[in-house]
């Protein structure tokens, strides 16, 4: 991205990411918010910028249908995830390739929303932590604000 910002802002995509473990199984999961440049055509409109965190959740103690509520400047969204199939997508995955200890395996998108450069986002995933954003007014890239 340039310094004179992005045309057309910026798509965020909150998600839920299985993390694989040791022994090729997901081990645990992590808020995702992946962002895409429209204004910038494919493929590089995805090649963007991807947060995670702010931690990871075991298997264990991570519930089954979170709820993932999305705030930008205020305007509130909601949806609750559910039913994803995690088994089924780390077979697919492992059909002629190898997963790693730390390989992502992202959930379908629970919501999408618009961000305009400098809007205040927070994307904050039931029992996974809250990932509070800014989109930087400069470059239009996801900015950390560090909590």
């Amino acid at each position: 991205p340039s310094d004179t910002g992005l045309p057309g802002g910026l798509t965020v995509l909150p998600r839920v990411a299985g993390i694989v473990g040791a022994d090729g199984a997901i081990e645990g999961f992590t808020a995702l918010a992946e962002w895409h440049a429209p204004g910038l055509g494919p493929p590089k409109d995805r090649d963007f910028a991807i947060v995670l965190g702010p931690w990871f959740t075991t298997v264990d103690e991570a519930l089954a249908t979170p709820e993932v509520t999305l705030t930008v400047d205020g305007a509130r969204s909601a949806a609750r995830f559910g039913g994803f199939d995690w088994e089924a997508a780390r077979r697919f995955a492992v059909e002629n390739t190898r997963l790693r200890v730390g390989d992502l395996l992202l959930a379908p998108m629970a919501l999408v929303d618009d961000v305009l450069p400098g809007a205040a986002v927070a994307i904050e995933v039931e029992g996974h932590g809250t990932l509070s954003l800014t989109a930087d007014a400069r470059s239009g890239e996801p900015e950390d604000q560090g909590r």
